[in-house]
């Protein structure tokens, strides 16, 4: 690598040998415009730095995002150029939201960077959110959720505000795609705002689902769940860790071991049977508090290299991952149940909020109405929390919760992961 004003030029050795993850975290700082070096027989001189990396590409990553001097995304170049295609049709896709057993806030780059190596343990559940689109014939983009619609011209996309808190999140999107035709997107969600459960990386995944269908060359799950981390934590300025793309867009009971060079996301089994009897014992209750998991996972992220506290936590947290794995594996549930109340305290500590009166409430009532342990999701603060409960009383649980006004429900783990379908009309 060689930089020279402000360019930056890799060679395609390089870039070969870096995952997505460490060519963010390793160049945010210092990268302003990719290019390729003379070696690459293109003349970089008379080819811009899209028209070289595009061409390029065949031989390295298929995404590469421009940042400049503020470390803000500009553009994702990549040689899969939205096709539009001439049959009236629309394309439904759906995906999975997640919960997280262990290890959440480990998935941090403010983790990561500083050489900790992060390990959560997670599943895909069948929550989903559901975006429809269509293509037009108009060069404009029409955004619908729920009641509320905003229509917006291409040529105006580039200048977009996201401070729109109803359309933000999908402009994010729309911007690091940059589609140049008309678009009608719709989107619904199973979960409210707020829950827990990963909603903004499904909703984001399921867009961008939806658009891989009019690819000519599809991006791959990985990828999708790639993109979709740049245009929430980047673009939209989520704050937030990897674990909830990767998992929404693959789908399955994962272990997800991460560090500054780069992620693996093992399936943890795919034994439907195991499957089963995990999800046997284990239920979602909405504590009714929506909250804003970016302000909440922004403090956690400024204490990580300070507080000795948290460090310890998320270490400890960590270290519940393998364990929890071996007694999923050998349906020793009563040892996953007592990891998972573990994981609850552990939580405490990682996440400032969690002993509201409200939320102390839920899961007292929760204990008394048969559960035998569990934990808050997401950021914390509100949202769901995940129950463990005897197979036998689940359902006389689950009326008691729901009685109460605590809405619950049984947890059906999804293998699938991101998926759509396109509709002739």
């Amino acid at each position: 690598m060689t930089i020279n004003n402000e360019h930056i030029y890799y060679s395609h050795q390089e870039l070969n040998t870096r995952s997505y993850p460490q060519f963010i975290i390793n160049k945010e700082n210092i990268l302003i415009k990719v290019i390729f070096d003379q070696s690459n027989e293109f003349d970089t001189t008379e080819l811009t730095p899209r028209d070289v990396l595009i061409q390029s590409l065949k031989y390295s990553p298929k995404v590469i995002p421009v940042i400049d001097e503020n470390k803000k995304v500009l553009t994702c170049i990549t040689n899969n150029l939205t096709q539009k295609l001439d049959k009236n049709f629309y394309i439904i896709a759906k995906t999975p939201a997640k919960i997280s057993f262990a290890g959440g806030g480990s998935d941090f780059t403010d983790y990561l960077i500083d050489g900790n190596e992060g390990l959560v343990l997670n599943c895909a559940i069948n929550i989903f959110s559901t975006c429809t689109i269509k293509t037009l014939k108009k060069n404009e983009l029409i955004i619908s959720t729920g009641k509320k619609s905003k229509t917006i011209s291409i040529d105006d996309l580039p200048e977009s505000s996201l401070e729109d808190k109803d359309f933000g999140l999908i402009l994010s999107v729309l911007k690091l795609i940059s589609p140049n035709y008309g678009i009608n997107i719709s989107i619904a969600t199973d979960f409210p705002e707020g829950s827990g459960l990963g909603g903004s990386s499904a909703v984001t995944i399921s867009i961008l689902t939806a658009l891989n269908e009019l690819q000519e060359k599809k991006w791959s799950r990985e990828e999708i769940a790639y993109l979709a981390f740049l245009s929430e934590r980047i673009i939209f300025n989520i704050t937030g860790g990897w674990q909830d793309q990767y998992t929404s867009s693959i789908g399955g009971l994962n272990e997800i071991h991460m560090s500054k060079e780069g992620h693996h996301l093992k399936t943890v089994t795919n034994s439907k049977s195991i499957l089963d009897r995990l999800q046997d014992h284990l239920i979602i209750t909405n504590t009714g508090i929506s909250r804003n998991s970016g302000e909440i996972l922004r403090d956690q992220r400024k204490s990580i290299s300070n507080n000795k506290l948290l460090l310890e936590s998320l270490n400890k947290s960590k270290e519940l991952v393998p364990k929890m794995v071996q007694n999923i594996l050998n349906s020793r549930f009563d040892k996953f149940s007592d990891n998972l109340k573990v994981s609850g305290e552990l939580k405490k500590n990682i996440s400032s909020g969690n002993s509201s009166e409200r939320i102390k409430d839920v899961y007292n009532y929760a204990i008394q109405s048969g559960v035998k342990s569990g934990r808050l999701l997401g950021a914390g603060s509100g949202g769901h929390f995940l129950f463990y409960v005897d197979p036998i009383d689940k359902k006389e649980i689950l009326n008691k919760l729901n009685k109460k006004g605590y809405k619950s429900l049984q947890v059906k783990i999804n293998t699938t992961g991101t998926s759509a379908k396109k509709v002739i009309v």
